[in-house]
């Protein structure tokens, strides 16, 4: 969510004019007659995950479907079905990026994006290690019942209770990007077949080196 996949399969459509570009949250919105918050609100994110499943069974059983570019949404492969359907059906690039980059990606875009919206729950929770060049898949979250606190030393008069800081609003945004990324960078690991670290890299970049992949793997097949 956020790494640039829609603009990226804008471009690669350029790059292969023999493909269909289909965005999947945009296939659902055409079908429901609603965008993805609406469909949040009213029905759920359970009910969301079925709809991108038979989504993607529609996109698949097509007889009639050409080669195509399929931009998936940020939760799809939360799913076991989806994650199967994307493997058995398609040659998966997963866009990685560290936590700072989807920041500048997200920051001011978010509250269109359910699962980033303000309204979420949000963890608060020490992180052991907040490197913005450590990719977000190796940030661990240090759990409650592994924190150790030593009781106080007796005073004279009560002391004050601590006072917790709140985050600003960027500060949140960081938190909720790396407690979904904490949850999803295995199963974004799990369905991929490609890898492509993004930080630095412009999206032009990013699609010709899918570009390049892609017809390089279509070579070896031809051979």
């Amino acid at each position: 969510m956020g790494c640039g996949k829609s603009s990226v399969g804008k471009i690669l459509a350029t790059l292969l004019p023999e493909c269909r570009l289909i965005d999947l949250d945009t296939y659902i919105e055409e079908k429901q007659g609603k965008d993805i918050p609406e469909i949040f609100n009213e029905y759920g994110e359970a009910a969301f995950r079925r709809m991108e499943r038979e989504a993607l069974e529609e996109i698949f059983n097509d007889p009639s479907r050409p080669r195509a570019i399929l931009s998936l949404g940020g939760g799809t492969v939360t799913s076991e079905e989806c994650r199967q359907l994307i493997r058995r059906h398609t040659e998966c690039f997963y866009l990685r990026a560290t936590t700072g980059t989807l920041l500048g990606y997200l920051e001011g875009h978010s509250e269109d994006r359910p699962m980033l919206s303000s309204a979420q729950p949000v963890r608060f929770d020490k992180l052991s290690d907040r490197s913005e060049n450590s990719p977000n898949h190796y940030t661990t979250v240090a759990e409650p019942d592994n924190i150790t606190d030593k009781a106080p030393e007796p005073v004279a008069e009560p002391a004050e209770a601590p006072c917790t800081e709140i985050p600003n609003e960027k500060e949140a945004l960081r938190n909720r990007i790396e407690s979904l990324m904490q949850t999803r960078s295995h199963q974004y690991l799990a369905t991929a077949h490609h890898i492509i670290d993004i930080d630095g890299q412009t999206l032009a970049q990013i699609a010709a080196l899918i570009k390049e992949t892609v017809k390089h793997n279509i070579l070896n097949i031809k051979r």
